[in-house]
């Protein structure tokens, strides 16, 4: 039997006081914070509130993580939350990302870090807009913080990760299952990154098509446990063709299961289990209670849970 602690969505801020007003003023939500009427010093405790958040909700992990009796830790996407959404970009980024992989590993192993937008820099965050839309029932206008992320993958930031977290996708054998993890980002920009004129995400992601079709193909007899940010990745074709080498997803993105649920039905049924992994860093920003999930392998059975914190 072996146990896996898996957790998501950490959003670890830098310390604002290692960072230049501006970048301060791009860690979070640039629409407001870039406005030169909302004082640095606001801005500064704003940061400093989420950091604190951040942490808190990591060392209520700590406190609990030997009790779990864990054979590895893996991350799911989200690590970091970045500057101007840029990842492990620059010297902000990299210490960043390097104070998270420290803070996994003073709890002992850990298995594979799944990587996702956030680190890997998929924007400059300064085009957030305010929209109205409708609510479900008509009666109401609801107002959504959105963006046009583009993605724009940062090849720094990307570097970055490979050197300090590891490998963008790879594969483990756990007893009867193949641990297959990937980057959803480079299937989910492929359009952009086949347009662009950047030969590095393109080999990325020509190498990452590669593996996953390599992987499931010669899957058996073992199955497959697909360890990814977001799940929309199942709707990939060189994915779904393998669908009945696939015995689980495991995704993290939304925060909060309620949500998941909802974008699960978006999907209608499929030949595997969807497991969901919430967010250590609460419901949302912060607020709510914080979560994480337990894998447990038995010979050919998989059991999950999901706590709270």
């Amino acid at each position: 039997m072996t146990r896996f602690v898996l957790i998501s969505n950490t959003h670890l801020m830098n310390h604002p006081d290692e960072l230049t007003e501006e970048q301060l003023r791009k860690q979070w939500y640039p629409i407001v914070m870039m406005k030169r009427r909302v004082s640095v010093r606001l801005v500064r405790l704003v940061v400093r509130f989420l950091r604190h958040t951040n942490l808190r909700a990591i060392a209520k992990l700590q406190r609990v993580y030997p009790s779990l009796q864990s054979d590895g830790l893996i991350t799911l996407g989200d690590q970091i939350h970045g500057i101007a959404e840029r990842g492990a970009e620059g010297t902000a980024g990299r210490s960043v990302l390097g104070e998270f992989l420290g803070l996994c590993e003073s709890m002992g192993r850990v298995l594979f870090h799944v990587p996702s937008e956030h680190p890997l820099g998929y924007r400059d965050g300064v085009d957030y807009f305010f929209r109205p839309r409708w609510g479900n029932d008509l009666s109401k206008i609801l107002i959504e913080i959105t963006r046009d992320i583009g993605g724009d993958l940062s090849e720094e930031a990307i570097r970055n990760w490979l050197e300090l977290a590891g490998p963008l996708w790879g594969m483990k054998e756990v007893e009867a299952f193949r641990f297959v993890w990937i980057d959803c980002d480079l299937f989910r920009w492929k359009r952009q990154i086949k347009d662009s004129d950047s030969a590095f995400l393109q080999d990325l992601l020509r190498r990452q098509n590669d593996f996953i079709t390599e992987t499931l193909a010669s899957s058996r007899p073992k199955q497959v446990v697909l360890f990814t940010h977001r799940m929309n990745v199942i709707s990939e074709e060189r994915i779904s063709d393998y669908s009945d080498r696939i015995k689980a997803v495991v995704f993290g993105d939304f925060h909060a299961k309620l949500r998941a649920s909802q974008e699960l039905a978006k999907f209608g049924p499929v030949p595997y289990e969807m497991m969901f992994v919430p967010a250590v860093w609460g419901v949302q920003f912060g607020v709510g209670h914080p979560g994480y999930a337990v894998l447990t392998v038995d010979g050919v059975d998989l059991q999950f849970t999901s706590q709270t914190l």
